[in-house]
């Protein structure tokens, strides 16, 4: 009976050792295979700085961006002022005792914080359309940029095509920046 043990013993220590042998053979095979294929992966990549700051249509909402600033902030400049000038009229009305009542003086009080109530909802209007107008663009912008993607992609067949930013180290001879750069003015018609 013992001797019918130890050999079952044996018999199934050869067959564990084994099996655990065939278990590592495949797991060496499955390595070589992930490596296989994370080696043949086929990505490029773009820098979007380098896209914005070349891409005509982008270089066009940039300086629109600018204008409608710029013309932002002389409405609210001249809100200001004219906001200013009734306070220093009320003001200077005061000192020189031209007020003939108090309820003169408190309609001018009244009309000036009416002023600058319409004045803090009409600048509040004006970032709200800048905002969404820059958002709009912005979007569109992107729009196009990802239609160019899609379409490059399509026609060189790769894996990915990746934002520069997405990894920490890249080969240079996998940007395709210029390229892209290239079919977006291409394409870009630029609008009156």
């Amino acid at each position: 009976m013992k001797k019918i043990i130890w050999t079952l013993s044996v018999l199934l220590f050869i067959g564990v050792t084994s099996c655990s042998e065939d278990v590592k053979k495949e797991e060496a095979k499955q390595d070589k295979a992930v490596y296989a294929a994370s080696t043949s992966i086929n990505i490029r990549y773009v820098d979007q700085d380098s896209i914005l700051a070349n891409y005509n249509l982008a270089k066009d909402y940039e300086s629109f961006i600018v204008r409608t600033s710029s013309n932002y902030e002389r409405q609210i400049k001249a809100k200001q002022t004219e906001l200013q000038q009734l306070a220093t009229q009320i003001e200077q009305k005061v000192k020189s005792n031209g007020y003939l009542s108090e309820a003169s003086y408190n309609a001018d009080l009244e009309r000036l914080g009416q002023m600058q109530k319409d004045a803090e909802t009409y600048i509040a209007r004006l970032e709200r359309q800048a905002q969404e107008e820059n958002l709009r663009l912005r979007a569109e912008i992107l729009d196009s940029i990802n239609s160019v993607l899609i379409d490059y992609n399509n026609l060189h067949h790769f894996d990915a095509i990746l934002w520069k930013s997405a990894g920490a180290t890249w080969n240079d001879s996998l940007d395709v920046t210029g390229d892209i750069i290239k079919e977006l003015n291409a394409r870009y018609t630029p609008k009156k």
